[in-house]
């Protein structure tokens, strides 16, 4: 083979994607921007440092890719409670992107990257891809594309340190400590407020992205509890309707949650179900809110009244998992 044809070769690796040096475990996210987001409000992907987010890197006309969307679909949705954003990334034409959202009924918010900058900077080598990034912006996990097992736990690990919202300067100390409350609507009313004022751009970026955050939560919350109660999964409905209910209070998205809390305690088939839900979302509270002590005790009551419901049995697992955090 002349020097000529191996050049030509090479060359031709290089314009495919396929010679690409890959981001490994480790490495910082490279930076990225999408001209447009679907099912998912407008963020600057820098204000997601501190919560873990996993990158998808998929062709909607490939059935693998599809496949690896529903399933990770499910994995959100079980980790809805938590501070992880999915994202979906593909160079695919908008028109595309929105019959197959429509179609295949694709749920992950989608990032349009048309000149595959994302994929270039990653590395992608083929696709669907997954690349999981921590709270400190950091890649934990990268796979081609990895199963969805490998990566519900590489998320899960990863969340031990995240955060649900950018820490906002000291020049926004008032929004910043209804953040910190979770009082929600204050800190949307706060970040109106500010948007009146001459702001720098930097900063109002970051109180627009935390608003985008918010009201996501928000529908994510709803949208979950509805689907948890269709499938019967009473202490998960219940502590994201008791969320939606005492955090996201006059948040959009939030008004029928006390409607539907309120149905499912007048159902008297499972009205025993839904009493140890109630009393498991009091421990829920109680452990995010880093109580471990409280939290434990809580659980260990629900599992000692409740034993024999889907409450019981999920608090006595969780409170043997917060034994050595207590103590």
């Amino acid at each position: 083979m002349t020097k000529s044809l191996m050049l030509f070769l090479g060359l031709g690796l290089l314009a495919s994607g396929e010679a690409r040096a890959q981001v490994k475990v480790g490495d910082a996210a490279p930076a990225m921007q999408f001209t447009e987001w679907f099912n998912h409000g407008q963020v600057d992907l820098k204000s997601l440092k501190g919560r873990v987010v996993a990158y998808v890197f998929v062709r909607l006309e490939s059935t693998k890719s599809l496949h690896l969307l529903q399933a990770l679909g499910e994995v959100r949705d079980e980790l809805a409670l938590t501070p992880v954003t999915f994202v979906a990334i593909t160079n695919e034409p908008s028109a595309s992107v929105k019959d197959a959202i429509e179609v295949e009924d694709i749920t992950l918010p989608v990032g349009l990257d048309p000149t595959d900058a994302a994929a270039q900077a990653f590395g992608v080598q083929s696709y669907p891809a997954v690349f999981v990034q921590d709270p400190r912006a950091r890649i934990s996990f990268l796979g081609q594309p990895g199963t969805k097992q490998e990566v519900r736990d590489a998320v899960v690990e990863a969340l031990r340190f995240a955060k649900p919202f950018p820490e906002l300067p000291k020049s926004l100390r008032d929004v910043s400590k209804s953040l910190e409350k979770w009082e929600l609507k204050k800190v949307l009313d706060g970040i109106d407020k500010a948007g009146a004022k001459k702001l720098d751009p930097a900063d109002q970026q970051l109180l627009n992205d935390v608003k985008v955050l918010i009201l996501e939560l928000t529908r994510q919350l709803d949208r979950c509890a509805d689907i948890w109660t269709e499938d019967e999964n009473w202490p998960r409905a219940v502590v994201a309707l008791t969320r939606l209910i005492e955090e996201h209070a006059g948040v959009e998205g939030a008004e029928k949650a006390r409607e539907k809390l309120d149905a499912l305690l007048a159902r008297e088939d499972v009205k025993q179900e839904i009493q140890a839900s109630v009393a498991f979302a009091k421990g829920e509270r109680l452990e995010r809110e880093q109580n471990w002590k409280g939290a434990q005790k809580a659980y260990e009551s629900v599992a000692k009244q409740f034993p024999s419901t889907k409450a019981g049995e999920q608090a006595k697992g969780l409170a043997v998992l917060l034994e050595t955090r207590a103590k």
